[in-house]
């Protein structure tokens, strides 16, 4: 497939950007102990969330489709009650209020 010119430009200049990108080792490594322990996890969404608390990181929890779910992951993986007044189902937010301390 043969690109517009401008838009090879821009591809090869995004490519050797990624490239130049290096995940540390201890980012490689607690990304695969995360899908290591949450592979047996067959709902996606709980899945993610397993994966944000295993690795602390709440990029795992945009893909929940729930709101109030991906609410409660932010909570919980940031310690941000801040997060659970958001939670529209009151049980679920007194939860979230307790977890995420």
């Amino acid at each position: 497939m043969k690109y517009h010119q401008p838009i090879r430009a821009v591809l090869f200049s995004t490519l050797a950007i990624v490239a130049s990108l290096s995940v540390s080792e201890s980012d490689a490594n607690a990304a695969s102990s995360a899908a290591l322990a949450c592979h047996s996890v067959v709902d996606l969404d709980e899945r993610a969330f397993c994966q944000a608390r295993t690795t602390g990181r709440k990029s795992y929890c945009h893909v929940i489709n729930n709101k109030d779910g991906r609410l409660y992951c932010y909570a919980v993986v940031t310690r941000d009650t801040g997060y659970c007044a958001r939670i529209s189902d009151r049980d679920f937010k007194k939860q979230c209020r307790r977890d995420a301390r």
